[in-house]
């Protein structure tokens, strides 16, 4: 198997033609969203975490001085949306002095959390904040700790949920995200349960992704085309119940039945040289800040770093790094230029998916994501996988 410079493989065959396509993406001048990481450390080391990995690493945080300079120029910019994120984000002893920054400036928050850290204090504090704070997403990966401590690490469920019942009780909009693995896909109906027990808003309900330390526990979590079949059934039952649960499963499963469901009239005014991988939104209006400053597409792809924000102000690095430009051709690759899909019939219909698990797969973003896609998933259902 070829590989990158990263070391990464190259599946055979996975390559992409270049086409003179006349279509130019309109891009914003800025990114219109960030999703930030203030921190590389974690209080924990989850085994499907899809940002981090054992043989990948940050450069240092930024300081205290360096992230307010950095908030000063998101204004100037004038930045709609910051998602806050780590790492964990309430290790940082300056915290609450970045969040200031944060909500001074004319823009919406959010912030991810594991939600261990957050005592009866915190989430008093963070009351402060609750006018431009648009939900406050935990993770909630098992209905107690016999799976979500095996994910997370031992006292894990605890910890969280004490955080998220503290974060209830003073008036916070909870949302959780639930990675559905092998350890944990048998008790879907009880995790909507205790959300509904506990004043969870929402819970989204995510296939694994097979990036970061995910790679690393893959067998271990990893769930077959049989089983994830099973699982989206389940979950329309229990969203009957429970009509705030949603996700990716969700989602994967609306594609797929409008592929199944494909109507030919729908495909007159199809053009395979105009339809292009579309998988997110990912360098189209958004992009994400690493800890030590590196602005790459997305979280999920910590390597691909396009400039730092300490030498270079963002609204340049968006509109002229050579990386993001370089990533900016899947807005004008046909799905069709894949040597993957060029002959499938369902072609018409699909976006390629996320290109952080093509990166993961095939050592390239001009590829389809193997773990969405629908061939795939019909010929591992043809086989009797489960």
């Amino acid at each position: 198997m070829e590989t990158d410079s990263m070391g990464r493989g190259i599946a055979a065959g996975e390559t992409s033609d270049t086409l003179d396509i006349s279509y130019t993406p309109q891009i914003p001048k800025t990114p219109m969203s960030l999703f930030v990481s203030i921190t590389s450390r974690c209080n924990q080391a989850c085994k499907h975490c899809a940002v981090y990995s054992d043989g990948f690493s940050y450069g240092p945080d930024l300081t205290t001085e360096q992230w307010l300079d950095f908030i000063d120029e998101i204004k100037r910019l004038k930045i709609l949306r910051v998602k806050i994120s780590g790492g964990e984000p309430f290790v940082r002893e300056d915290f609450y002095d970045i969040l200031d920054a944060f909500y001074s400036k004319p823009l919406r928050i959010s912030l991810n959390t594991n939600a261990t850290l957050i005592d009866e204090g915190a989430a008093k504090r963070l009351t402060k904040y609750i006018r431009k704070m648009d939900d406050i997403m935990v993770s909630l990966d098992g209905a107690g700790p016999s799976s979500h401590d095996l994910l997370r690490g031992s006292g894990a469920f605890k910890a969280a949920l004490n955080g998220i019942k503290h974060l209830i009780r003073f008036g916070h909009d909870v949302s959780a995200y639930c990675t559905v693995t092998r350890l944990n896909f048998r008790e879907l109906k009880a995790i909507a349960e205790l959300a509904a027990d506990t004043g969870i808003s929402s819970v989204k309900f995510n296939y694994l992704l097979y990036e970061g330390r995910g790679l690393k526990y893959m067998e271990e979590l990893k769930l077959d085309a049989v089983e994830i079949k099973r699982i989206v059934e389940e979950l329309k039952e229990i969203r009957c119940d429970y009509p705030f649960i949603s996700g990716t499963f969700f989602e994967m499963d609306e594609i797929f039945e409008g592929i199944r469901n494909i109507n030919p009239d729908n495909l007159k005014n199809y053009d395979p040289n105009t339809h292009f991988l579309s998988g997110c939104g990912a360098l189209k209006n958004q992009c994400a800040i690493r800890p030590d400053g590196w602005a790459v597409p997305c979280d999920r792809l910590p390597e691909i770093t396009a400039g730092n924000i300490l030498d270079t102000p963002l609204d340049i690095i968006w509109r002229e790094s050579e990386t993001f430009v370089e990533f900016r051709k899947r807005f004008t690759t046909p799905v069709t230029s894949l040597s993957t899909c060029r002959d499938c019939r369902y072609a018409p219909m699909c976006t390629a998916g996320c290109p952080a698990s093509a990166y993961s797969a095939y050592g390239t973003m001009l590829a389809r994501d193997p773990f969405c896609c629908y061939k795939l998933y019909t010929e591992e259902l043809e086989n009797g996988i489960g």
